[in-house]
């Protein structure tokens, strides 16, 4: 190979792989737009996989019970719209800070599998139920 195509290759490699790796920042706008559109399945791909299978049993369970056990309704209402203040990555973990009109918000990150992906166990919203239930 000539040099030239070797460093074109390289080139496309490096964008190839930039591409695939989106910041925490851009995580939490995908998850705002999945809200928008109403698809639950992106919104909830959005976190770690752990945090799904909470999320998901939650839904389940309030479906089970036709809505007489249910947590938090809707689920997509744990990460509010707001305006992204800050990011801060540091290896494989990552926050980000959001000011919305129910106040100011952290959102914590983890690597999995190279993509930045949501602890919904990490959020507020989501034991602010338990936390008021229990007061």
């Amino acid at each position: 190979m000539t040099r030239r195509r070797i460093v074109v290759l390289i080139g496309l490699i490096m964008l190839t792989l930039s591409g695939c790796t989106s910041s925490p920042t851009d995580r939490v706008r995908e998850a705002w737009d999945a809200r928008q559109r109403d698809d639950v399945e992106a919104y909830l791909s959005s976190f770690t996989d752990r945090s799904q299978d909470l999320l998901r049993g939650m839904m389940k369970t309030s479906e089970r019970t036709r809505g007489e056990l249910a947590y938090l309704d809707p689920i997509t209402d744990l990460l509010p719209s707001g305006e992204i203040l800050s990011e801060r990555v540091d290896g494989e973990l990552g926050s980000v800070i959001v000011a919305s009109p129910r106040g100011e918000y952290e959102v914590l990150f983890v690597r999995e599998r190279g993509t930045w992906v949501i602890d919904a166990l990490a959020l507020n919203d989501l034991w602010a139920p338990l936390k008021k239930a229990t007061r």
